[in-house]
């Protein structure tokens, strides 16, 4: 179910005609009238977090100053302009050229995150996993 409030900042002039409900809260507003049936989403801010444990990759482009860069992990909202909620992207920014991206469900999201949550405060405080089997 989408509670999603709409976005104030995007006045209904400026959509195009396939979009016929307002955008939400969290959407960029990036929505073109030639976009093609896979493109119409709503697409959230990408929030990237180093991975510093990863190997590190060197720009390829010899004509320009490179230099070693971490490989990133970000996330982003995103929902079909006819789908119900958002889901969550995942995606990591490897070296190479292939990419890994996976999709979550909001409460397979907030699922996710309270387990990482629960390791990290395990890892930190020592203690048992506080998360039910």
């Amino acid at each position: 179910m989408n509670n999603a409030t709409p976005n104030p900042e995007i006045p209904a002039a400026t959509r195009p005609g396939w979009l016929t409900g307002p955008c939400p809260a969290w959407c960029d507003g990036r929505h073109d009238e030639s976009d093609g049936p896979d493109d119409r989403l709503h697409h959230g801010e990408f929030v990237a977090v180093p991975m510093s444990l990863l190997a590190q990759w060197k720009d390829s482009d010899p004509g320009e100053p490179g230099g070693w860069h971490l490989q990133m992990c970000e996330t982003s909202l995103e929902q079909g302009y006819r789908e119900a909620e958002p889901r969550v992207l995942i995606w990591l920014r490897a070296m190479s050229e292939e990419e890994h991206v996976d999709f979550l469900t909001v409460d397979e999201a907030e699922e996710f995150a309270h387990a990482i949550l629960d390791q990290v405060r395990q890892a930190r405080d020592g203690g048992p996993s506080q998360r039910s089997a």
